[in-house]
């Protein structure tokens, strides 16, 4: 069954898949594999080089490495996300067992955001200095003098204002 994670930039990630037997307990002994792709570009991570590059590799490959049986039908793989996601990122964990008694394939979905560095802009805009000049509003950084975001100031027909303010037109900045 497949589950979607959101996570943020740079977190520990616990790749975990739990194999059950036809009697509904939990079936040890396997040997399952993940594999991590970018959705965006169907890429694969390697885990040995941490870079993300064309093909699936094989199984027990740095793009496809076992899991580690922890007992009782789960298997898991610690992965240290910091390492290869930068900015956001849409990934799948493709864990599959391709021999022994128990053969099958399951996806999770990984989404990773910069979370945090979105909720730092809301904080600089909410709470910190801005100006307005030549007709542009200014919201500024943390040291108050390096411009954040900058918007063109609009009155009701479009025209540039100081006065009468009905529009801001996003101009420059990181959203």
């Amino acid at each position: 069954m497949s589950n979607t994670f959101q996570y943020s930039i740079g977190d520990i990630v616990v790749l975990e898949l739990y194999v059950q037997s036809s009697l509904g307990e939990g079936k040890e002994g396997e040997q399952p594999t993940v594999s991590i792709r970018n959705l965006e570009n169907n890429f694969y991570l390697d885990f040995n080089i941490n870079v993300f590059s064309f093909g699936s590799g094989s199984i027990g490959s740095g793009k496809k490495p076992y899991l580690t049986d922890i007992g009782s039908g789960f298997y898991q793989k610690i992965w240290d996300s910091s390492q290869v996601v930068s900015g956001s990122m849409k990934l799948a964990a493709i864990y599959e067992i391709a021999s022994g008694s128990y053969k099958g394939k399951d996806t999770d979905y990984l989404f990773f955001s910069d979370f945090e560095a979105k909720i730092s802009i809301i904080k600089q805009v909410e709470c910190g200095r801005w100006k307005i000049i030549n007709n542009q509003m200014l919201f500024y950084e943390e040291d108050g003098t390096t411009p954040l975001l900058v918007f063109d100031l609009k009155d009701s027909i479009g025209n540039p204002s100081m006065t009468n303010v009905f529009e801001r037109v996003f101009v420059s900045g990181s959203i």
